[in-house]
Order: structure tokens, then C-alpha cells, then sequence
């Protein structure tokens, strides 16, 4: 078996929870209008978490709050108009015509702004089922039924675990712009975020244009590779490290000037996520120029539509990847990807935005490049992953442990004794740092093993390097 070198304590104090929330400071009493936006006019929207951070605020934060909050779902946020405001507005108008008692704002209401009307509307007695086919984006991959219950004020929902979780996943499936957030300053104060970029600039001009036509661009050759993680409300975390061929670019002295940018287009072809970060980089040890963004969506198939655009020749590069982003938020056993990391930095910026897009925490993670990540006999093999989705004994503790076993050039190595992983709520942490110092040279695969001893069952990941 293999040593493992004792990680930094600073990982173990790693938050579980990968998005970032905000302080809660004092808060101020709803106003009627506010009471009025909050629980009719986008009851059928607005999250649970999102509640949450609305009564938390103070009131003259309120305004800026439905800002954001039409923001954030804005499904082509690269126009001068908000679509989904249209949309929104619309499917209040039908629903208003097609339910007689409340319209929008009743219970029936709320379920045909999300869901639309049902294919199939079944009177019981003194109750109504509305029936829905199969729709994974909106979180009901079964289909699902809702069923009302007749009152004096109208049909009435009938609520449970499952219809919350529906309603949740679905409104969860609008939050098209998840890049605006609600951010808040040491005071407690909600930040307004930066101003969208010129959409006039080059790198935005490229950017229409390659969502329009799919058309790849090697000028300035680049890998994009992505890591999934989850995060909250039913997304994905998913971190983007842009591999950059430094041949390509113009360079004063050791460092370049570039601009990364791209959007995201999801299966019903709304353009998300746009972003363009212009950035001062200089090479890696591995002789490429890294950088990376966060964007967060819900699982499902995208259309990733990536630039890096030298700032003083204007040459550009252009990928087009087809993504499938796996739903970490089912039950059962699973894992993030597993990060392959150099080295971890202590710092105090915020997490999850451009630059810091692998820090978890304090602890940004230095991430190895390349499809194969190559380490030398000096190095240390750091891998870091979540565990999410393991169950509970009698008393409502969990048990799982992780173990890794390598492979040297196809035949067996060794491994790691079998160690617990550390728990919290929701997700636990994996890791492995372990000196190289006694290894040959070669190629290795490492099987990451996790088990759930309390549901019997186990999920494996395996991530390959090489030891020159």
C-alpha cells in the first residue's frame, strides 16, 4: 500500500457548499408591496432560496433585488430587451384566460406558468388532476401529475415532498442567467453587478457570429475543458480551464493581453451565460497560458461556444463544444469530477468567479493541464473531488470511505489503505496528495473508489498521468 501525505488542514475546512451564499445582515419588514411582488406577482418563480435572501434584506435593497431577479432569467441577456419578461408576461395572460378562479395567481396558476397547460385535465369529485408527459429539463423526467382539491377559495394544490421538489427543479430550470447573482458587500449591502460589455466590442461581434454559424476558428489554438460539481437550486457547477497555445499570441516581455470570452446554448437554442473577460496572463511550467471561468447551469445537453481574441492583433480563436452536463442531484451515490491538481493557494478573493473558478473555500486549486496531466518524480499527485448523494444509518449518520488503486502500464501498482471520507449534511469531501518520489516513470491510472456503506453501493472514477 502507499503512503498518503497528510493534506493541508485548510482543505478539511472546505464549505460544502460550492456556490458561495450571502451574509445574512439585519433585515427590514416587508412592505405591502413588496409582500404583494413576493407572494403574487412571481410566487411561481421565485425559489425557496431566493425568498430567503428577499426578506433578509434591507429595503432599500428590494428594488435592486427584482432587478436582478428578472435578470437572472433572461434567456439572451445580448439583447436590449428581457425575452423571458415577454414570456413570462404571456404565459400570465393565457393562464389568466384558461383558469376561471384566480387565474395566474391561484394555485393552478402558479403549476400552467410553469409547467403550461396539461395534456390531460381529469375532474375526481371535488378535485382536479393535471397531468404532464416526460420533460427532463423542467425536472419531471417520468412526467408527473398534480392534483387540486376543490375550496372555497378555488382548486387548491395538494402539496407533499414530491410537488415541492417538482415546482423547485422547475423553477430552477429558469434561471437562465445564473452568472447574476446576489452578491453582498461587507455591510450587507446587495452589489450591483458589472455593467455588461460593449456590445459593440470585437470579441461580442465574434461571439454573435459563432453562435449563429458553429464555425470553428484554430487561429489561436485552445482546449476548453470542463469540470462538474453541484451546486444549489439543482445546478451544475461548471468550472471552464482554458488551455491557450502561447505561439499564438503577441507577448510584452513575459506577459499577453487577451480577451476569453463565449456563451452557452442550451437544447432549446437560448443563448446563456454570456461573458467576455479581458485578462493580463503570462505561461505555466507547462509552457501554455491557463485561465478559467465558472458558469453554472441545470443538467442537460449545451452548445459551449468559446473565443480567446488577442488584444493587440485581434486574431482570434474560436471552439464549439457539445457538452452533456450530468444531474449530480438524483439520489443515490455519486461523484464531481475528480481534480487533478499541482499545487493549492491560500487566498482571501471570492470564490466562483473568473480566475478563481477552482476555489473551493480559501483553497484555490492549481489545475493540472492536458488531457494526460504529466507529473515529474519532484511532484506531488494531488486529486480532490465531492461526494454527494450517500444515505444515512439509524441514527442519521453516514459511512463512507474512498480508496484508490493504481495501474502502472497496464498492470497493477498498488493502493491506498481504505479511509473514510469526511461528511457533512449534504456532500462530503475526497482527496490524495502523495509524493511521486518513488515511482517510475510511465503511464498511470488511478481508479477512485468510493463507497457508501450504508446504502451498499459503490461509484468509481478513473483519471489517468503520466510520470516522466
Amino acid at each position: 500500500m502507499f503512503v498518503v501525505k497528510s493534506i493541508r488542514a485548510a482543505i478539511l475546512g472546505i464549505a460544502f457548499v460550492v456556490t458561495s451564499s450571502a451574509v445574512v445582515m439585519s433585515q427590514d419588514k416587508l412592505s405591502n408591496d413588496d409582500q404583494e411582488w413576493l407572494e403574487e406577482e412571481v410566487a411561481a418563480l421565485i425559489t425557496a432560496e431566493e425568498v430567503e435572501i428577499f426578506q433578509s434584506l434591507q429595503s432599500r435593497d428590494r428594488n435592486l433585488f427584482k432587478e436582478l431577479f428578472w435578470s437572472r432569467r433572461d434567456f439572451n441577456p445580448m439583447t436590449p430587451d428581457n425575452e423571458f419578461l415577454q414570456w413570462y408576461e404571456e404565459r400570465v395572460k393565457a393562464a389568466d384566460e384558461a383558469i376561471e378562479e384566480g387565474g395566474a395567481r391561484s394555485d393552478m396558476g402558479q403549476v400552467f406558468i410553469l409547467f403550461g397547460p396539461p395534456a390531460e385535465a381529469n375532474p375526481r369529485d371535488e378535485s382536479m388532476v393535471w397531468t404532464y408527459p416526460a420533460n427532463p429539463s423542467l425536472g419531471i423526467p417520468d412526467g408527473f401529475s398534480f392534483q387540486f382539491r376543490q375550496s372555497g377559495m378555488g382548486f387548491r394544490l395538494i402539496r407533499g415532498d414530491e410537488v415541492e421538489a417538482a415546482l423547485e427543479t422547475a423553477k430552477a430550470f429558469y434561471l437562465a442567467n445564473r452568472a447574476i447573482s446576489y452578491t453582498r458587500d461587507a455591510e450587507g449591502r446587495l452589489l450591483k453587478p458589472d455593467s455588461q460589455s460593449d456590445p459593440n466590442s470585437p470579441a461580442k461581434k465574434v461571439l454573435q457570429e459563432l453562435m449563429t454559424n458553429k464555425t470553428e476558428n484554430p487561429a489561436v489554438p485552445f482546449d476548453a475543458r470542463t469540470s462538474f460539481f453541484r451546486a444549489t437550486e439543482g445546478a451544475v457547477y461548471v468550472p471552464i480551464l482554458f488551455e491557450i497555445d502561447a505561439d499564438a499570441l503577441t507577448w510584452d516581455g513575459n506577459e499577453t493581453e487577451v480577451t476569453v470570452f463565449g456563451a452557452v446554448e442550451n437544447a432549446e437554442g437560448q443563448s446563456l451565460y454570456p461573458f467576455e473577460q479581458p485578462v493580463t496572463l503570462a505561461k505555466n511550467d507547462a509552457g501554455l497560458v491557463v485561465y478559467d471561468v465558472p458558469i453554472q447551469v441545470t443538467p442537460g445537453l449545451y452548445t459551449f461556444c468559446f473565443g480567446v481574441m488577442d488584444q493587440e492583433t485581434s486574431k482570434v480563436g474560436t471552439r464549439v463544444l457539445e457538452v452533456e452536463v450530468p444531474n449530480l442531484s438524483t439520489q443515490g451515490v455519486k461523484l464531481s469530477s475528480v481534480l487533478v491538481y499541482s499545487g493549492i493557494q491560500e487566498t482571501t478573493e471570492g470564490a466562483g468567479v473568473p480566475g478563481h473558478a477552482f476555489q473551493f473555500g480559501t483553497n484555490q486549486f492549481i489545475p493540472k493541464t492536458g488531457d494526460v496531466p504529466a507529473f515529474t518524480q519532484k511532484d506531488n499527485l494531488g486529486l480532490f473531488f465531492f461526494v454527494y448523494g450517500y444515505g444515512l444509518n439509524a441514527s442519521g449518520q453516514p459511512n463512507v470511505t474512498t480508496q484508490f488503486v493504481f495501474q502502472h502500464n497496464g498492470s497493477p501498482k498498488g493502493q491506498t489503505p481504505v479511509q473514510p471520507v469526511q461528511t457533512g449534511p449534504d456532500q462530503g469531501i475526497g482527496y490524495l496528495e502523495i509524493p511521486l518520489e518513488s515511482f517510475e516513470p510511465g503511464n498511470y491510472k488511478v481508479q477512485v473508489k468510493v463507497v457508501d456503506q450504508v446504502a451498499q453501493q459503490t461509484v468509481t472514477q478513473d483519471v489517468e498521468f503520466v510520470l516522466q
